[in-house]
């Protein structure tokens, strides 16, 4: 089975700034509701993926309207470079906003990514460096099971259902964390 690896591109912005001020607030008690003011015309959201497979790779740039819907970001400027200088043009595709490289474009493991993305405007976006790591061994267990549902007094519906086991032991890696696509 060939595993794909996968890093996140991360950037801290605005963002950032209201996770920690949500985190404060909840671990604050208050008597009275506090009415938070958002200015959600700031807020970009950056969904960056580097994959070891071919085709696999994309950069989603949106903001959010006043309501908290997605505005896609059209027509900037995104780059990736890697750790050894290389650098890698996402260019916008069909659907506004998606940026990818070419299909050949493929990370590599134990090599570092950052992406920089230049709006229309000249502001610029950079994120945190990034590595893939080597993947980690893990076990998958495909296991048929047998619900019992209860719908009532005396009913009983028998259903029929497959479970999937992931064991993974990153014991030697305490910041690793693992992410599974199922397709």
């Amino acid at each position: 089975m060939r595993m794909k690896h996968h890093i996140t591109l991360n950037i801290s912005s605005v963002i950032s700034k209201m996770v920690v001020l949500s985190l404060l607030l909840c671990t604050l008690q208050c008597s009275e509701p506090v009415d938070l003011e958002v200015d959600r015309s700031e807020i970009i959201v950056v969904d960056g993926k580097i994959s070891t497979s071919q085709g696999d790779s994309r950069v989603i740039l949106y903001g959010l309207d006043e309501n908290g819907l997605q505005i896609p970001l059209s027509d900037y400027v995104v780059n990736i470079r890697s750790s050894s200088g290389t650098k890698y043009s996402f260019v916008e595709q069909t659907q506004l906003g998606e940026y990818f490289p070419e299909p050949t474009f493929a990370g590599e493991v134990n090599e570092s990514y950052q992406m920089v993305a230049i709006s229309p405007n000249g502001e610029t976006i950079v994120s945190d460096v990034e590595e893939i790591v080597e993947p980690l061994p893990f076990e998958i267990d495909i296991v048929d099971t047998t619900r019992f549902i209860s719908e009532g007094p005396g009913i009983v519906t028998q259903k029929e259902g497959r479970a999937v086991i992931v064991s993974l032991d990153p014991s030697n890696q305490p910041d690793y964390f693992g992410r599974f696509t199922f397709r």
